[in-house]
């Protein structure tokens, strides 16, 4: 019983039939039609993406002192919570 080399064995197997269908795929390819496809779906993707939104974070009460901000300039900065008496 030397289950050990059989399963490295099935696994060799597995591997090499493996690569081989892939490699006989690739032989019958034409790399002209596969690089037009790539940039016919790629230019189909560019032109289809949504387009971006700005999502505006305002501080709440719960996290004002968490979330840090940064301006036009690149400046970082928070926000304080502070109680005042009304």
């Amino acid at each position: 019983m030397n289950d050990g080399n059989d399963s490295l064995y099935r696994l060799d197997v597995l591997i090499t039939n493996f690569f081989s269908k892939s490699l006989y795929i690739m032989y019958k390819i034409s790399i002209f039609y596969f690089v037009f496809s790539m940039f016919i779906g790629i230019m189909i993707l560019y032109t289809l993406h949504p387009e971006s939104e700005t999502v505006y974070n305002y501080p709440l009460v719960d996290n004002v002192s968490e979330v840090i901000y940064k301006d036009e300039v690149g400046k970082c900065y928070s926000y304080e919570r502070e109680e005042k008496q009304c």
